[in-house]
């Protein structure tokens, strides 16, 4: 039987980091940290090898991996290998002594974590080589700058991808002004086929002025394609490494995760979005988080301040988040095939808070809006890898909702764009603007 779905949309993307993910070491396979010595390099690496993918949590001993296996399998190579979430990083010893970490005596004096991450550390206190959100800072200005030629070709390359896919309309959570340089030179060249609502985001709370520069400016550039939204924060890390911000501790840690911000760094940013009629979009996998994040907004909502508030992920959430949420104007964006990756560790690490895991049903049913998305590059990006894992969520005790999971991925725009699948969820047709798109399912 096929389906047709119009303006079909991925909701929460990474679009460079799909089309940088695609020639990088994939790590998804790996049973095991020592597996690692059986991954290839390509003979062209140069100095620095990336690769994305790993997840502890498949392992039998769900620990953590250390850079001592990177060490022996690639010997004085650095070596960045990006957790399955993106928010750990797993580093070579070469890397530790590039960023300046080394002492005379051969070990390394890691500085003290950051506010929001963590450098995790062995029984000796020397870095194990994996960092966790607001740690990675420590290395990611360190990676190689990829040239404006470079962030061409990858926008080009994931836009093919996600047209493959059957997508004319994506969320791209990040941006830079290389980014945005690059993607106006592929739409005024007819080149890009894609929608693009864009975000502009800071990981680091310093960066945000930064990032209201550059969407800004972005507004003053006249685009079809490419459509300046807001802002984009993060209040707390993710699940699988243990940092998104939960109202009880890990059963690993005995902590409750990480938070990024403060409540009144989220207020000023909040304020000043809203401010420039920007929405303002927010990193929050936590039930804590997001709570903490709504109750920011309905302060701000009780002074007489308005404007639109994406939560992004929102996979965990309390009754009374839900009744913040009924109350603001707030745009739920989940990623049901989360839910795939991640079933088999899900309800030991959450314990008693399973149940407040992925709302969509109750979300529906108090009529609060919901787009559904991939993460991609961190999951496969696919309309009915979302439907397969609402059906499976639903056989694990989770409420589907009523209409059909195509829908929550129909952009509220109609665009003139239209795709026709498959039963097995492969395009047969595209149109884009009203006119036939051929799709290069080579990508």
């Amino acid at each position: 039987m096929s389906l047709q779905v119009s303006n079909c949309y991925d909701s929460h993307v990474h679009w460079l980091a799909t089309g940088q993910m695609l020639t990088t070491l994939r790590l998804h396979q790996l049973k095991n940290a020592e597996d690692i010595a059986q991954i290839e390099i390509p003979e062209n690496a140069g100095s620095w090898v990336t690769g994305f993918g790993w997840d502890q949590n498949l392992w039998q001993t769900k620990n953590f991996p250390s850079r001592e296996l990177l060490d022996q399998a690639f010997g004085d190579r650095k070596v960045v290998l990006f957790r399955a979430d993106g928010h750990a990083l797993w580093v070579s010893s070469a890397v530790l002594r590039h960023i300046g970490w080394a002492q005379s005596d051969g070990t390394f004096n890691a500085p003290e974590s950051p506010t929001g991450g963590e450098v995790l550390l062995d029984k000796q206190g020397q870095p194990t080589g994996v960092l966790i959100d607001q740690a990675m800072a420590f290395v990611k200005p360190h990676l190689p700058t990829p040239s404006p030629e470079d962030i061409g070709r990858d926008l080009m390359r994931a836009t093919r991808y996600f047209n493959s896919k059957g997508f004319t309309h994506i969320r791209d959570m990040s941006c830079s002004e290389q980014q945005w340089h690059q993607a106006r030179i592929l739409e005024d060249s007819g080149q890009l086929t894609l929608f693009v609502d864009q975000l502009f985001d800071t990981m680091d709370p310093e960066g945000f002025d930064q990032a209201m520069k550059l969407a800004l400016a972005a507004r003053k550039d006249k685009s079809r394609l490419l459509r300046p939204q807001g802002l984009k924060v993060f209040y707390d890390g993710a699940l699988g490494s243990n940092g998104a911000l939960l109202s009880k501790p890990y059963k690993e840690t005995g902590k409750s995760g990480l938070r990024i911000l403060s409540e009144p760094q989220l207020a000023e940013f909040i304020r000043r979005s809203w401010d420039e009629d920007f929405d303002i979009a927010v990193h929050c996998i936590g039930d804590q988080a997001s709570f903490e994040v709504l109750r920011v907004a309905n302060k701000l909502f009780d002074q007489g301040l308005r404007g639109r508030l994406h939560l992004e992920h929102a996979q965990l959430l309390s009754d009374e988040s839900l009744k913040l949420i009924s109350k603001l104007d707030v745009v739920c964006h989940m990623q049901p095939c989360h839910f795939l990756s991640d079933r088999r560790w899900l309800r030991d690490k959450l314990g008693d808070l399973y149940p407040r895991l992925f709302r969509w049903a109750d979300l529906e049913k108090q009529g609060s809006p919901v787009f559904f998305g991939s993460d991609e590059p961190i999951e496969p990006t696919g309309v009915l890898v979302n439907q397969q894992a609402v059906v499976q969520a639903a056989q694990e005790g989770l409420p589907s909702p009523k209409k059909p999971v195509v829908q929550f991925q129909s952009y509220p725009i109609d665009d003139d764009c239209r795709t026709q699948f498959d039963d097995q969820g492969q395009v047969t047709k595209m149109d884009f603007l009203g006119q036939g798109l051929v799709i290069d399912a080579s990508v």
